[in-house]
Formats: structure tokens, sequence, C-alpha cells
């Protein structure tokens, strides 16, 4: 039988849809964290700004309280980098990820830097001074470097950061409390085993379709970082549903799952740099054209923080000299502009603790300088 075709547009509510960027839900932050798969979060603030846009009436406190009693936490996991998930859900993804971990190391520069055959008792080493006391990569890297006195510091430290199930304890993370990045086990930090080894990726699959389908295999794998995922998909049958894109890219979907209507409205949204609503997929054009993805990115690697117009990326925000600076990649009508301006002035008490003025701008060359 042919694939039925989606459009962009029904792609594009498909996905604000199960995002919950099409209206905000009156869902607890845990509830969140699990329809999302988590948040990319090694921009401490981000996952705050991702939750206010989704959640009705999010407070900071909700996040905090969470971390504080450690039924959410932040770890290096999907594509390597940090993200903010249930404890349970650290649970399943650890493993389901380990595989990017364990293939990309040995290629980082530092983990070139440490012989493989070492790899083994430098956990065991990492382990024993992390059961101890959680601690900083720097103290890790000085214990391992006296161990190890012909190796690199910092990379020796990395390879225990990378390869172990480590977690970043609290206050890091929480809302107004600064505090530099502390590592523990998350076995100690959560008191449950954590398996240190390749673990089945199906869960991980239909958490990501859950949250992020109709998605092609390069979309799973360049959300996860997980390669291969192809015989697993095979492997779930019937229970996932096939369609294509308008240039015939076949994407699989939870088939008990609905398509949204393209026409359905959408609002006004603002997002953080790094909200997986923009980087969840290997083809971004389901919220973001080709051309203002190439904007939003700056030199350093980071991400302009960006606003929605009618589902789609339409301009970046930041805040400078006391004020919401916002610039439209192209016109927007009269009502578009209110609509954008009522957002960020919603935003600014939540963002900054005041309210703030709003003022457009052209678009900045190099929006890192926000």
């Amino acid at each position: 039988m042919p694939l039925r075709t989606l459009t962009l547009r029904e792609l594009n509510r498909t996905h604000l849809q199960r995002q919950h960027l099409l209206q905000r839900a009156d869902l607890d932050v845990g509830d969140m964290l699990r329809a999302l798969a988590g948040l990319q979060a090694q921009v401490i603030r981000d996952p705050y700004l991702a939750l206010w846009s989704r959640i009705e009436g999010f407070s900071h406190d909700q996040l905090g309280e969470m971390l504080l009693d450690r039924s959410a936490v932040r770890a290096s996991l999907m594509r390597g980098t940090i993200h903010l998930v249930t404890a349970a859900d650290y649970q399943m993804l650890f493993p389901a990820t380990y595989s990017l971990h364990l293939r990309a190391l040995p290629g980082l520069a530092y983990g070139q830097q440490v012989p493989q055959e070492l790899y083994e008792p430098i956990l065991a080493q990492t382990r024993a001074f992390l059961t101890a006391n959680p601690s900083t990569l720097k103290a890790l890297a000085d214990h391992l470097g006296e161990i190890y006195p012909d190796i690199d510091r910092r990379a020796i430290g990395q390879v225990g950061r990378f390869l172990l199930p480590l977690v970043q304890t609290t206050p890091r993370g929480v809302w107004g409390r600064s505090h530099t990045a502390t590592w523990a086990l998350a076995s100690e930090w959560l008191s449950v085993p954590i398996a240190e080894m390749v673990g089945p990726t199906d869960e991980m699959i239909r958490r990501y379709l859950a949250a992020f389908g109709p998605a092609s295999l390069a979309d799973m794998s360049a959300w996860s970082g997980v390669t291969n995922l192809k015989s697993t998909v095979v492997a779930m049958g019937d229970e996932l549903a096939r369609y294509q894109d308008e240039v015939g890219v076949v994407l699989y979907d939870l088939a008990e799952l609905e398509i949204a209507d393209a026409n359905m409205p959408a609002p006004v949204r603002f997002l953080p740099g790094f909200d997986n609503a923009l980087l969840g997929h290997k083809d971004r054009r389901r919220i973001i054209s080709e051309e203002h993805r190439r904007i939003i990115g700056t030199p350093n690697g980071m991400f302009a923080s960006t606003f929605l117009v009618d589902g789609f990326v339409a301009g970046i925000w930041g805040i400078k000299d006391g004020q919401i600076l916002l610039a439209a990649f192209d016109p927007l009508t009269s009502g578009q502009a209110t609509e954008v301006e009522h957002e960020a002035s919603n935003l600014a008490p939540f963002w900054t603790g005041e309210h703030l003025p709003v003022t457009w701008t052209e678009v900045w060359k190099q929006p890192g300088k926000w």
C-alpha cells in the first residue's frame, strides 16, 4: 500500500501538539518531563523557560523541588549532552544511550590521550572516589592524576564522566542557586542500581516518537546519538505506523497516535536556545527553515533564543540593557506583532523578576551577542 504523505504543516502541528506548544497543559513537571522524554539542559535556565511555555501556571519552585528531592536529575544522556529527566527515566535512558558513549569516547580528543586498556582501572578508581563523596571534575581529575601521573589530568577525568552513570548534584540547576557542577554516582544519588551496559532501545524509541514523531531513522539517531536503530524499529512491527514526508522520506510513528490537523491555530511561544522542539530531528524544517536555522546559530556553538509565530520560528529574542529585544526574520502582521509583544511582556516577570519594555530591532547578525 502507498504510504500516506504528510505535509509540512501536518508535521508542524503534530510536532507542536506533542511538544505541548499548541496549548499550555495542566500537567505537573514530572509528567511533562516524561511526555517530552526530557529537556536539554546544558544551559541551566533553559528548562525553566521550556516548561513555562508548556505548563499552565508553571513556577520555578516546581522544578527546583524535583531536583532537590531527587525525583529529577541532570545528567549526560542523549547526544552526550546534559539533559534534565525524571529519575525513573534516567534508569531507562542511560543504558539505552550508553552505546553512544562507548563509541564516541575513543574518537574524542581527550579520549585519545588515555589508553583504552586503562579505562576499566580508571573507572574503578572513579567509582571508589565518588562513592566516598560527590566531586567536581577538577577534584576528580586531580585525584586520578596522582594515580596516573603520565596522563593529562583533564583527559583522564573525562573518561569517568563519560563512561559511568553520573548525575549532577543539587543545588546545581535550581533556579537562583548557582553552584559549580558536582558529580555523583547515579546509583548513590538515586539509591537505585543503574546498569553500566548497553541496554535495549525500543522503549527509548517509543518515548521519542510520542514526543517527536512521526520521525525518520535519521531523526531518531540525531536526537539520541545512538546509531543502528533500524533493526529495533523493524522488530517493533505493527506497533509502528509508516508515513512519508513530501520528499519521500519514510517516517515512523506509534500506531495509536493521530496526526494533527494542519489548520489548527498555533499561538506565539517563546523558546530557549537549546529547546528540543528545535533540536529533536535531523530534518528540522517542520519548525524552522534552513535559512533561519543558519541565522540562530552562533560561532561558539550556542543558539539564539527564538519565538514561534504560526507554529514556525519567526525571530529571535534576548534581554539587554533592561529591555526585551525582539527581531523578526520577516515582516509580521500587526496582529502577530501584538501577540509576540504580549507574550514577551508575560515572560519578562518570570525570567527577570520585573516587567520590562519590549523593543523591536533588526535581526542581529551575531545573535550570540544578545
